[in-house]
């Protein structure tokens, strides 16, 4: 993760986003890659339009490098001394530094004054031999090298070798994750290597496999079928070096294998396959090498090692088993073993002796080599527990049996069952552990395995036109490949839509179940489903560099992120295993001295066992119970279940400390554009406030957005196109020297004017006045919850631009549930304070902060952090970076800017702003997960250890035989991981979860039951006749609490409303009315008035010109064209009917050329209208140079059922008004982007499936078949479905409210009224019914 500190630092001086040079200039989705700094750039301050020469430290500092020299010869520190001292004389040094030790010197220079051959010979005229051997710029300094570790068993082995990774020079920071079997090493490859980090894993003993180096290069690795000859070794090689791009080729001759290190943006895997095969003259065939290295592989092999020798185990172990303790009862069996070979040898202790040993020493040699490793390293680790305990058993036994065979009258018992079962179950445990721990990474594996295996590649000739296709491994995709996705099929690497159109589910990548629609230009991402159309892809990002394994990098980078609470079970590993030991020496030694003093009667010992035996048993059931496996397991499991389940829903949560910190959030900071509204800003409005054409004016705002990245400016730009005269590329003029002001708007000189466009503080701060006007338009612009954008041309105001943002569907609900989770909410925004409280008050927030700059946002939350609240912040923008670094948890908007999303904690993919829920629900319940871990983890050592240690033999002569003792152990781990993949079963919260209260009640209830009548009973509160003769009150008790936890139905409360919402909105689908959700439901059914719009609605919404009265002495035709030409720029249907019929007068009717129109103004609902009432249509009154030249009448039908329908709704009580314009009441019905804002604001938006995009994304509900009819149906649907789920309600509480009260005894006075026998059955037959 990158520094915080760091990027805070960068975000600062950076001034903007112009700091930051962006990944690709291909289109691509913004999706989380692995952290990196952000690199620098060079920036040229720009004044009067002339470049000002920078300054020489400013130069220098730019062109700074760094060069490493090996330095043979050194002997001393004086010899470092004097080269050091040589190099820093020379000009353009800017430090230097020399390791004697390593026979290195790291040179920081300027390559302006210096070069790398004069450093070299002044190191060699000092007297010692020099060599260039890297050369790196700041930013190639650090790389993260992943590392597979096999043979780790717990806490101890993963400290051990993060502790010899980070001893490892040039070694930054190693962490070591004991449930993925990973390391992640942060290191300088100019002072060590991969190779010698792995050195550094096999020295302690542990096998390390290389994953990845960190380098910016992509690696494949291919096989080759053939002669593979030295003559055709040494052809390929030098072929595929002469290639560009190429980094490195290693061949392996012995497995005909070739691995290439490459640049995948200059070349690919199918170039290298091309070449190998035409070097070979046809002989050679190349194809990607089968992957046998991956992890899941590795684990397979694991587990696969684990079932053989728990197999093996078994087939010596049970024989031992039946010989010690069940042959030794049956006659015939028991004479045969009890026979003496020599004095009091018998042939069941040789049988057993030899039974056990390949047990021992074999099947249980891992457990010898890890303990060899761990105390080599001066550790001390589970393998040293079993080890110890097993041979004290099995040297112990081989003991008895040399006594037996010297002695005619040595009576003694072996342990070797002990020794032999007890492998035998930590092999079984250990098994079942690897297996559970195979499940924790399943998320990693599915996302990996949504890559499709195929894909088709086609070709095109100059003109456009498909000449080939064929199907390749979609490993061989490189970029710039044309890809052919057919329905049905994958999308096999990220791209943009070139040819086609369809929908593609995304589900598998954003959690977004909706699919997508995809046209020409449109972005596609890797693994994604096509649902429909043909579409031909041209790849941009393939391999490493896909959202796909960014994803997935992230996920695993995450999961390898240790959690603070981990540190907790890392300082107790260290002390646990010798604390274990010397307790079970202590313990041997107390029960041997007791013994040997009798302080214990003879009557306590086994017949079979002496009182040394005893204690040993003791010792050893001590050793091995203690579990450190259970404590280090307890936390990463836990975080890489939460962080897999998290990125399958569309949360990507970066790590423990992430999860740790997102549980205790009580403070939410939202940011307003992106995160509150959907930060789609579009411009609504314009007032001008000087005499001026609007093409022009917005000619001039334009050139200054367009060199802004603001959402605003954007808004702003794409309006200006529409005055453009090529609105696809438009050319605006030439701007000069650009500012942009962080938070508050841009300024520049366009032409010979300085134009100035942002917000009301900015042209204060700057001194331009503001008219009254003006600030009254601003207040009126507020209050409707838009945006008011003040321009400035010639340093005064000359007009007014309104953008409106729309609030994100469902963020009122989501304020609203995390008030009920006690999560305060603050808005923080650079916007004005009156958009600001407008938008606050919509979604409920009290606390508003406006008017604020990136670095005061994150003084804010700094501020809240004082006041000892634990602060989330919610952002998108470059903007946010700085509070999203300050923050406790920061979470970004995926479809946010890359430089948020590297900041932030969290990641919302969906960008929706209900995953703030998820991800806070998501880290509660996986830290109440670790805390049960740890609860279980440390409560089964405290409590076991004791009782294995013998406390409670002395009063029930209870004790725990090692072999159990053993199973007990690995019962504990495996629960561990078992507990913690109960996350999987996570689901997001819909509504406040009133399941876990229910059941802590229903708990309680229970056991405030049980305590009522056991009280009763022992203190004889009711006769003894009301006991049934086969209890006695505690048990009659217990049947009471039993049935009051049994006979509650919490499930009944929380099916209530999903199953009737989920039938409702399927049989509203299915008559063709789409209803967004139970908030839509719900708000439709308590509908009171519909308002609803005319074109379009209650009409066809297709005009036509029914007439054409003219008023001056006029052609028609001449008349038409000047109408057609100032109609054909409105988007109006009204206008498009205008020009439809002007087309009738036109010489040629399908490619008519209107007359050029300048200065279009469209004015929002005032097209000229005159309504011609008596025959319902609208009259348009055209003027030309001032003067009344004629008036067109269009007529436009209802629709078929209007007056019915309307009917119908006034005898359902519910009021119906027609508007042509914005109305903001009860229910709307509307078509048209003129409706959206109606649509809403409106309790209810229901939108006309025929109707444009923007009004059916701002409904709650949409009517397929666009009949007004359905509007009815919506309505009534709503009505039907809520008495439902009233319904469903009454009898989930009533069920409840009777039925406990009945199970825990109201009834009850006598066993003759039955009630208490027929209990039972009547609890299950109502729990089932229910």
């Amino acid at each position: 993760m990158v520094s915080k500190g760091f990027l805070m630092s960068c975000l600062g001086s950076g001034g903007g986003h112009e700091g930051f040079a962006s990944r690709s200039l291909s289109p691509r989705p913004h999706y989380p890659s692995m952290p990196k700094y952000p690199r620098r750039k060079s920036t040229v301050e720009v004044v009067g339009g002339e470049d000002l020469e920078a300054t020489p430290e400013a130069a220098e500092e730019e062109e700074k490098r760094v060069a490493l020299f090996s330095v043979v010869g050194m002997a001393c520190a004086a010899c470092a001394g004097s080269v050091e001292k040589a190099i820093k004389r020379l000009p353009g040094i800017h430090d230097a530094a020399v390791d004697v030790l390593n026979d290195r010197a790291q040179v920081i220079f300027y390559p302006a004054f210096v070069s790398e051959d004069t450093i070299r010979e002044t190191i060699e005229d000092v007297g010692f031999e020099a060599e260039l051997i890297q050369e790196e710029m700041k930013e190639k300094s650090v790389l993260t090298c992943r590392l597979r570790i096999k043979g780790m068993t717990c806490t101890s082995c993963s400290s051990t070798i993060e502790s010899a990774l980070q001893d490892v020079p040039g070694v930054h920071k190693a962490l070591v994750a004991l449930a993925t079997e990973e390391a992640e090493v942060r290191y300088d490859p100019r002072v060590v290597s991969a190779n010698q980090l792995m050195e550094a894993v096999e020295d302690t003993g542990f096998e390390a496999i290389l994953v990845t180096t960190g380098e910016d290069i992509n690696r494949i690795e291919l096989k080759v079928d053939g002669p593979f000859s030295t003559r055709y070794i040494s052809m390929v090689n030098n072929s595929l070096q002469a290639l560009p791009g190429v980094d490195d080729v290693n061949i392996d001759p012995l497995l005909h294998k070739v691995a290439i290190s490459y640049k995948p943006d200059q070349t690919g895997p199918r170039n290298f396959i091309e070449i190998i095969e035409s070097t070979g003259s046809g002989q050679l065939k190349a194809s990607i090498y089968p992957e046998v290295r991956g992890k899941g592989f590795h684990r397979h092999e694991e587990i696969n090692q684990y079932y053989q020798c728990f197999l093996w185990s078994l087939v010596f172990t049970i024989p031992v088993f039946l010989t010690s303790m069940v042959f030794m009862y049956i006659p015939g069996i028991k004479e045969v073993l009890d026979k003496k070979i020599v004095n009091m040898l018998k042939v069941g202790e040789v049988l057993r002796w030899i039974l056990s040993t390949p047990v021992q020493f074999i099947i249980g040699r891992r457990f010898y080599v890890g303990t060899y490793k761990a105390l080599r390293h001066g550790s001390a680790n589970m393998d040293v527990l079993i080890a110890l305990g097993t041979n004290a058993a099995y040297f112990y036994s081989i003991y008895t049996v040399l006594r037996a065979a010297t002695s005619p009258n040595f009576m003694g018992t072996d342990f070797f069952e002990t020794s032999s079962m007890l492998i035998s179950f930590i092999l079984l445990g250990k098994y079942l552990e690897v297996l559970a721990k195979g499940k924790t990474s399943e998320a990693i594996a599915k996302l990996m395995n949504l890559a499709p295996e195929t894909a088709i590649l086609i070709s095109y000739d100059n003109e456009g036109n498909v000449i080939s296709e064929r199907e390749i491994d979609s490993r061989l995709i490189q970029k710039n490949d044309i890809i052919k996705v057919m329905p049905g099929g994958k999308v096999a690497s990220d791209g943009f839509v070139i040819w086609g159109q369809s929908h593609v589910n995304e589900s598998m990548i954003t959690g977004e179940s909706r699919p997508v629609a995809k046209r020409k230009g449109e972005i596609v991402i890797g693994g994604t489903v096509n649902e429909n159309g043909v579409l031909h892809i041209r790849a941009t990002h393939v391999g490493s560099e896909s959202a796909l394994s960014q994803i997935v990098r992230l996920v695993e980078s995450a999961q390898m992120a240790k959690a603070p609470v981990q540190k907790f079970a890392d300082r107790i590993s260290k002390y646990f295993v010798p604390l274990v030991i010397l307790l079970s020496l202590v313990t041997w030694l107390i029960w041997f001295l007791a013994g040997k003093f009798r302080s214990y009667p003879k009557s306590w010992i086994p017949s079979s066992i002496d009182s040394f035996q005893l204690a040993l048993q003791f010792g050893i059931s001590v050793m091995v119970i203690a579990c450190p496996c259970a404590l280090g397991l307890a936390t990463p499991t836990a975080v890489m279940v939460g962080t897999g389940v998290g990125a399958s829903q569309g949360v990507l949560i970066k790590g423990g400390q992430a999860l740790e910190s997102a549980h205790k959030v009580n403070c939410i900071v939202f940011d307003k554009t992106g995160t509150l509204t959907t930060g789609n800003p579009v411009v609504v409005n314009t007032r001008l406030l000087k005499n001026m054409v609007l093409r022009d004016f917005y000619e001039y705002v334009a050139a200054a957005e367009v060199n802004s990245e603001h959402p605003l400016a954007k808004a702003i730009v794409q309006y200006a196109k529409k005055f453009s005269t090529d609105e696809e590329n438009p050319v605006w003029p030439e701007a000069q020297d650009f500012i942009a002001i962080t938070g508050h708007g841009v300024k520049a000189r366009v032409g010979n004017k300085e134009v100035v466009v942002g917000n009301k503080s900015l042209m204060v701060e700057i001194g331009i006045h503001i008219p009254v006007e003006a600030s009254e338009i601003l207040t009126e612009t507020e209050r409707m919850a838009q945006t008011g954008i003040v321009v400035s041309i010639g340093r005064e105001v000359t007009g007014i631009v309104a953008i409106s943002d729309p609030l994100k569907p469902g963020a009122r609900e989501v304020i609203s549930l995390l008030k009920s989770m006690k999560v305060t909410s603050i808005m923080v925004t650079g916007d004005n304070w009156g958009t600001a409280n407008a938008i606050a008050q919509e979604v409920g927030i009290d606390t508003v902060i406006a008017e604020a700059k990136p670095d005061q946002k994150a003084e804010k939350v700094k501020e809240l952090q004082m006041s000892s609240l634990t602060v989330a912040m919610v952002g998108d923008g470059i903007n946010d970076s700085p509070a999203l670094v300050s923050a406790d948890v920061g979470i970004a908007i995926g479809a946010g800017t890359d430089i948020a999303i590297e900041a932030a904690d969290i990641v919302l993919m969906k960008s929706n702003l209900e995953d703030v829920i998820t991800a806070i629900d998501l880290s509660r319940k996986t830290f109440f997960r670790i805390s049960m871990n740890y609860v279980w983890a440390l409560g089964y050592n405290i409590i076991c250890i004791p009782i294995a240690a013998g406390v409670l033999f002395p009063f029930t002569r209870f004790r725990l035989p090692p072999w159990i003792a053993g199973a007990a152990m690995a019962a504990s781990s495996v629960s561990v991981v078992c507990c913690s993949l109960l996350l999987k079963n996570y689901r997001r919260p819909k509504k406040l979860d009133m399941l876990r209260m229910s059941e802590v009640v229903v708990i309680f209830l229970a056991f405030f039951t049980w305590l009522v009548w056991f009280l009763v009973g022992k203190f004889n509160s009711y006769p003894k006749s009301w006991i049934p003769s086969s209890m006695d009150s505690f048990q009659l008790a217990l049947q009471f609490g039993v049935s009051v936890m049994v006979i509650a139905c919490p499930c009944a409360l929380g099916l209530a409303t999903p199953t009737a919402v989920m039938v409702g909105t399927g049989v509203g689908a299915s008559q063709g009315v789409l209803i967004k959700g139970g908030q839509a439901l719900e708000s439709a059914h308590k509908v009171n008035c519909v308002v609803i719009d005319k074109t379009g609605t209650l009409t066809t919404g297709k005009p036509v010109v029914v007439s054409t009265r003219l008023l001056k002495n006029m052609v028609l035709r001449d008349f038409y064209e000047y109408v057609a030409a100032a109609e054909v720029n409105s988007e109006h249907p009204l206008a498009k009917a205008i020009v439809q019929h002007a087309k009738n007068f036109s010489t040629d009717e399908e490619n008519h050329v209107w007359p050029e129109a300048r200065d279009f103004t469209a004015i929002a609902g005032y097209m000229i209208l005159a309504e011609t009432e008596g025959m319902a249509q609208s009259g348009i009154i055209i003027s030309i140079n001032q003067e009344l030249t004629g008036i067109i009448a269009i007529s436009n039908p209802l629709k078929p059922g209007a007056p019915d329908v309307i009917s119908l709704l006034k005898s359902m009580k519910v009021k119906s008004i027609m508007v042509t314009g914005d109305n903001w009441v009860v229910a709307m019905v509307g078509d048209g982007i003129n409706d959206s804002p109606a649509l809403v604001s409106a309790d209810v938006g229901m939108a006309i499936g025929a109707g444009t995009d923007i009004a059916i994304e701002a409904a709650d509900i949409v009517r397929m078949k666009s009949n007004l009819e359905d509007v009815i149906t919506a309505i009534d649907l709503s009505r039907k479905t809520f008495n439902r789920i009233r319904m469903n309600y009454i009898w989930a509480l009533g069920y409840n409210i009777i039925g406990i009260p009945i199970a825990a005894g109201v009834l009850f006075h006598s066993p003759d009224s039955g009630c208490l026998h027929g209990l039972p059955v009547l609890q299950w037959q109502l729990l089932q019914s229910a």
